[in-house]
């Protein structure tokens, strides 16, 4: 059994991808999905879009979403040029005891 080409386990999990609505966060598993989906059935993988868009313009987006993610983009961009700063305190620390008696009498007789 051979393994799918890296270019056609790309395009079948940009297709899945965007049959689940384009979410963040979850490359690995869709592109896993891809893989696996490609394995067990080579013949259901095709390069036309399944959204029903016409070839060519699968990539295209309304000016509407296009804001739209520009607008994530550039706060997402400003929340990573944002200064860090620590979100717990360190341990308070004692001050180290000087070397002079609690009580003024000598301590030896």
């Amino acid at each position: 059994m051979t393994s799918p080409s890296h270019d056609k386990i790309s395009q079948a999990a940009w297709q899945l991808w965007q049959n689940r609505g384009c979410p963040t966060g979850c490359d690995i598993e869709i592109w896993l999905d891809a893989e696996q989906n490609l394995i067990t059935n080579p013949t259901d993988a095709s390069t036309t879009p399944k959204s029903g868009a016409p070839p060519g313009r699968e990539n295209h987006l309304s000016p509407a979403q296009m804001e739209q993610n520009a607008i994530l983009l550039d706060g997402q961009k400003a929340e990573a040029r944002a200064p860090q700063s620590p979100q717990h305190s360190s341990p308070t620390v004692k001050p180290p005891q000087s070397g002079k008696p609690l009580w003024p009498q000598p301590q030896s007789s």
